[in-house]
């Protein structure tokens, strides 16, 4: 009789699992695998969906990098760091001064984390929608109270040198995911180090910077990462405020939006699937940096 070897056995024993799991896996793979590996291939062609691919080769990355395509994609790279670079720290302290606020669970704080929660709900194309409708130069809410009850002059926040402040603002209202993340991070500190802190004569604000702040570091880091490539990705609520034109001088042409505009309406998908792995490079790359820089975060006496 042949003997069974070490693979046969794990898959026998563990058989109901992987029947569990294999829908997910189909999912994936039909999905998500598949439609990478596919946009890796068409990125080496002259390619339109309708007609076959031609023309393998580098002429696409060499358009982005220096020829033809390489102005507007890394303005929009430009645009989508310096929202990064100025939406995240801003939504980070508020979303962790606003969860130091509530982290007592009271009735009212619970009533208050659902109404900052909310608008972390909406889509981000209902998002653009409702504030398209807001700032409105002529019938916006603001504009009008500004106009018809203030007596004051209306402000234009689509302009060149608005919009990118415009836009950050908006994304303050969704400072509610963050601040979910903090007051978890909160509730798992030990209530009796800041009891025996208070034992050695610490004030409220010591206890803060030298407890809360370090043992809250993991989740700061966890924020940091997903702000990033959160960040790199804004579409939706931009190419609804803007009609897809990335709005007044392209300040808010993002890159994924470039990408976007790219496949559907210059039906270039050879250069659109480029541009996703250029992406993708610029997003590992700042993920790696952030994972080989995080010796300030703290997890426990580590040996």
């Amino acid at each position: 009789m042949r003997k069974e070897n070490a693979f046969s056995k794990f898959v026998k024993k563990n058989y109901e699992g992987f029947l569990f799991v294999l829908p997910l896996i189909i999912g994936i793979a039909m999905f998500t695998l598949q439609p990478v590996l596919s946009s890796l291939y068409y990125s080496f062609f002259d390619y339109d969906m309708v007609n076959a691919p031609e023309n393998f080769g580098l002429q696409n990355y060499i358009s982005i990098f220096a020829g033809a395509e390489s102005a507007l994609f890394w303005k929009s790279v430009k645009n989508t760091l310096s929202y990064v670079l100025i939406s995240m720290p801003i939504s980070m302290v508020l979303s962790y001064l606003l969860a130091l606020a509530l982290k007592e669970t009271t009735a009212s704080n619970q009533v208050f984390r659902v109404l900052y929660y909310i608008p972390v709900l909406i889509p981000s194309v209902v998002t653009g929608l409702v504030w398209m409708q807001i700032l409105d130069l002529r019938t916006g809410i603001i504009n009008v109270i500004l106009r018809d009850y203030l007596a004051l002059p209306t402000f234009d926040f689509m302009n060149r040198d608005t919009l990118m402040g415009t836009f950050i603002g908006m994304h303050m209202f969704t400072i509610g995911g963050g601040m979910i993340i903090w007051i978890s991070a909160f509730n798992a500190i030990p209530e009796t180090l800041y009891e025996a802190a208070r034992i050695d004569g610490a004030g409220k604000f010591r206890c803060f910077l030298q407890i809360t702040v370090p043992l809250s570091t993991p989740s700061i880091f966890y924020n940091l990462v997903t702000g990033i490539i959160g960040g790199f990705q804004v579409f939706g609520s931009a190419y609804v405020l803007t009609g897809g034109t990335g709005g007044d001088g392209d300040a808010l042409l993002f890159v994924v939006m470039r990408i976007y505009n790219k496949a559907f309406m210059e039906i270039d998908f050879g250069m659109s699937s480029a541009m996703s792995w250029v992406l993708f490079a610029i997003i590992a790359v700042l993920t790696v940096i952030s994972f080989k820089t995080k010796k300030w975060v703290y997890y426990g006496d580590e040996e």
